[in-house]
């Protein structure tokens, strides 16, 4: 079976305040030890609502135990992969700093291999700062869709038992035909990553039972390929449910999978469709009348989101869990997705598959060239 075998870390966790911060005049949180709450345990991921309250800020320490995982063979990697914190963060296992998480959209990944023991803790510190006495931004400003929650590791903490070889920055995505009546094209790309670096592999893109699109890559190169798509499920008309279709990526060595991943996605609506002209329209300017903030999985106002944002587009200023686009997608919504113009490189090439983001929005374009990089076939939108 190709990689990774994944071993998620749920629960339980133990959780220790460490530190409260309040605001000064100088604009600089004040740090405290006095008074903290009394440590405990909790599931994660999780933000600290339920434990310390909405209103604490400071830095607070998550612990787990775990046995190293049995049958390693001699190529593979034991990968810590975490999906991000609010607002940052550190890691560490058994006492090794493993480096920083800056933002909750924004991932973090230590090959951990040569640190295991038996029995292991790893250590995740989370931090978040209050706003300013003054009322001007907070230390850590990148909170999109989340500033009025409570913070803690809300991404997911795994084990990635890995092959010699993986792929980083994967992108799944769709290009418009050149001319209306052309299909519109699939692409993929990515970097190839292996243990020595004059490997070569081979990139195969399998979707609706055949292989789509093919090729070859170095170790440590990039690369893209990408194949028209006529036989793909149609769009559906507004109000209906849309077909997703699953893309699997392999990456290939010595004539077998050594790596792979499946994404479900749908082609985007046909350039003259009235529907898709009419979300195009309603981007403009300051972009959508009415925008959502972070919704965790299975909160019961996604259900609301679905029903209003039917037959219009919306916007998201915070960056949802994979599940919560799934959702969207199937809905036939159409939205404007908010991100940080210094996050784009990471959070665009993972949201890039899903058909409901049919544009990304920024409030500052610090490099616009940068972004249009990683436009992933939408366009980019200035939101004031």
């Amino acid at each position: 079976m190709p990689y990774p075998h994944v071993i998620r870390l749920r629960g339980p966790w133990e959780y220790e305040p460490l530190a409260r911060f309040t605001a000064s005049a100088d604009g600089a949180p004040h740090s405290s030890t006095a008074d903290l709450p009394p440590p405990g345990r909790q599931t994660l991921p999780a933000d600290w609502d339920s434990t310390l309250g909405s209103a604490f800020r400071g830095r607070v320490r998550y612990r787990r135990r775990f046995n190293r995982p049995t049958g390693l063979e001699a190529a593979e990697r034991v990968w810590l992969a975490i999906d991000g914190v609010d607002a940052c963060g550190s890691y560490a296992l058994n006492g090794h700093a493993l480096g920083t998480i800056e933002g909750y959209a924004l991932p973090a990944a230590s090959d951990v291999t040569d640190l295991l023991a038996a029995a292991n803790v790893l250590e995740i510190d989370v931090e978040l700062a209050p706003p300013t006495a003054s009322g001007s931004p907070q230390s850590h400003p990148h909170r999109p869709g989340r500033e009025r929650r409570a913070g803690g590791a809300i991404g997911d903490v795994r084990l990635e038992i890995r092959g010699p070889a993986h792929v980083e920055g994967l992108a799944v995505y769709w290009e418009p035909g050149p001319g209306l009546a052309e299909p519109a094209r699939l692409c993929v790309a990515g970097r190839a990553v292996g243990a020595m670096p004059d490997e070569r592999f081979s990139v195969a893109i399998i979707g609706c039972e055949r292989e789509i699109a093919y090729c070859e890559v170095a170790a440590g190169a990039t690369f893209a390929a990408s194949a028209p798509i006529e036989d793909w499920p149609a769009w559906p008309d507004p109000y209906e449910e849309a077909v997703l279709t699953p893309v699997e990526i392999r990456l290939i060595a010595g004539g077998r999978a050594v790596w792979q991943t499946v994404c479900q996605t749908a082609p985007p609506q046909s350039p003259e469709d009235s529907q898709r002209r009419a979300i195009l329209g309603q981007i403009g300017g300051d972009g959508p009348s009415e925008w959502f903030d972070y919704l965790a999985e299975g909160d019961a106002v996604l259900s609301a989101l679905i029903a209003r944002g039917a037959g219009k587009v919306i916007g998201l200023r915070g960056i949802m869990n994979d599940a919560v686009y799934s959702q969207l997608d199937r809905a036939n919504v159409a939205v404007v997705q908010l991100v940080p113009p210094s996050w784009a490189a990471i959070v665009c090439p993972r949201l890039a598959h899903h058909p409901s983001i049919v544009a990304w929005g920024a409030r500052a374009a610090e490099d616009s060239s940068a972004l249009e990089a990683v436009a992933f076939g939408r366009p980019w939108i200035a939101i004031s």
